[in-house]
């Protein structure tokens, strides 16, 4: 019963610390890798595309810049219709600034001509494969059928990814390339450029989604705190409970300890070594049985255009595990008391 609770109790803590690693790392995770760049330039129209290019070009303070298309796409999936965001590269810029990876966030995808890449979300909702074929619209509303070349990690909206030639293959018409990716850590020299940008029409900063983003999940904090006040509730009961029962159940063999001369911290020790070690034992089967738990609410948490990450942060584990200590110590504390109000008199009692 003791390692049962104990073990309850750390899965619990993982719970908690894992839903904060895996919600407040979303944005992060495909503002800060996925999509490798820090600002999103709107144009009116892309007559004067290569212009514009030139000119952030000239400023040594941006990384790259780049060109690229993007619109909303309809997908035609076996009697029902879904929405996703194309983005059409060439795949020499597409694999630069998007670090597009497979579902087990490892394996890198590069933009190719073999067909179009899905946003895992979108994959799940549609029940889409790789080697799946789908039709999906141009721009202009023309049709087509494109296979499904790979499925990326993605968290936040639904994204497709095609290359510019395969795009123009498919539709027989030209890409219209009204938007600039840019890498850039100087925001003030940035916004000088745009105002010489012809046809410029606006400026999105990724950074300030994260910002938001951070903002809304502070909330996090008073849920995992909820958590441990929970966790720590349950240690307390089953460790303070199961002690009482064991030393209850010992009070003549504590009493003749006291008699033959034992120490106070000696029979302390006595009892507390054996709480202490199923506590170890129950902590280190609650941190994967907390994983499992993690991984299944997280599951059950996303929503139509949000998936949420699995990951736990290492130092998640090792928060859990130490509170799962500090709440044993504290029960082990308040069961002093009850072992030094042993009476030795106890020992020299008959059993009746």
């Amino acid at each position: 019963m003791t390692i049962l609770g104990i073990a309850g109790c750390t899965g619990l803590l993982v719970i908690g610390f894992g839903v904060k690693d895996s919600v407040s790392d979303v944005l992060d995770i495909q503002y800060g890798r996925i999509f490798n760049y820090d600002y999103q330039i709107f144009l009116k129209s892309d007559e004067h595309v290569d212009e514009n290019i030139d000119i952030l070009n000239a400023n040594q303070e941006n990384d790259y810049v780049c060109s690229y298309m993007n619109y909303t796409t309809r997908f035609y999936l076996d009697g029902k219709e879904a929405t996703a965001s194309l983005i059409v590269m060439d795949p020499r810029d597409a694999n630069m600034v998007h670090q597009l990876t497979e579902t087990d966030c490892k394996t890198p995808i590069k933009l190719s001509n073999d067909g179009i890449v899905v946003s895992q979300r979108f994959a799940q909702n549609n029940k889409l494969k790789k080697g799946d074929i789908v039709t999906i619209e141009s721009v202009d509303g023309i049709k087509a059928d494109v296979k499904v070349a790979n499925i990326c990690e993605m968290y936040f909206q639904h994204f497709a990814f095609l290359s510019t030639s395969m795009y123009e293959s498919l539709f027989e018409e030209k890409t219209v390339e009204t938007m600039l990716a840019v890498k850039t850590s100087n925001k003030q020299a940035l916004l000088q450029d745009c105002n010489r940008l012809k046809d410029f029409q606006s400026l999105y900063e990724f950074s300030k989604a994260i910002d938001q983003f951070n903002q809304m999940i502070q909330a996090l904090n008073l849920i995992i705190g909820v958590v441990i006040l929970v966790a720590g509730s349950l240690a307390f009961v089953v460790l303070f409970n199961l002690t009482q029962v064991n030393i209850s159940e010992r009070i003549r063999e504590i009493a003749t300890l006291k008699v033959l001369g034992f120490r106070e911290h000696e029979i302390n020790m006595y009892i507390f070594k054996e709480i202490f070690l199923l506590t170890l034992i129950g902590a280190a089967l609650g941190m994967p049985l907390g994983t499992l738990e993690h991984h299944f609410i997280m599951r059950v948490m996303s929503m139509e255009m949000i998936m949420f990450g699995l990951n736990i942060k290492p130092i998640s584990y090792v928060y859990s595990f130490l509170i799962t200590l500090i709440f044993t110590f504290i029960v082990l504390l308040f069961m002093r008391k009850p072992l030094k109000k042993v009476d030795m008199i106890e020992s020299l009692k008959s059993v009746e």
